[in-house]
């Protein structure tokens, strides 16, 4: 992790803190009948919403997000699984190579059509558009390249 996303982290975390703390205070004025309702919930918003995004900064969630982590190789099939979101881990999905037709790439996205007919899966991950098709690239071989349309959008 890079200096300024840990001092980064580091303030969006306080931030968040002081917030909270703040609508928990305006709550009980507001319970007691001397404060308005709409600055307990602005403040309540900008604290969850700090402390959210505070965790993007975080070196699991980094490790978490890789493309090497989120589309693997196994024998025959690939396993795609979207970038960790609010705690919820993508078990992800085991695709027959011989079954991918078209990999529709975009930056941080990822769709998979399977046997031609349309039917696939979408797929948030971290990475530019070039750097997630140069990944999957590399897990296949070149006749398996040759088989599997890639679209950029």
């Amino acid at each position: 992790m890079k200096k300024y996303q840990s001092v980064w982290r580091v303030v969006l975390i306080v931030v968040g803190s002081v917030s909270f703390i703040s609508a928990l205070l305006l709550s009980y004025r507001y319970y007691m009948g001397h404060e308005e309702l709409m600055p307990v919930l602005v403040l309540f918003m900008l604290g969850s919403s700090c402390i959210s995004y505070a965790r993007k900064y975080s070196q699991n969630y980094q490790q978490q997000s890789t493309l090497d982590t989120l589309i693997t190789r196994n024998a025959q099939s690939l396993t795609f699984k979207g970038k960790p979101e609010n705690g919820y881990e993508d078990k992800g999905i085991d695709l027959d190579v011989a079954r991918l037709s078209v990999l529709t790439i975009r930056d941080d996205y990822l769709s998979v059509i399977i046997d031609g007919n349309g039917n696939g899966w979408d797929f948030f991950v971290v990475g530019t558009s070039q750097g997630i098709e140069q990944h999957i690239r590399s897990l296949l071989s070149k006749i398996e390249q040759n088989n599997i349309q890639f679209k950029h959008v």
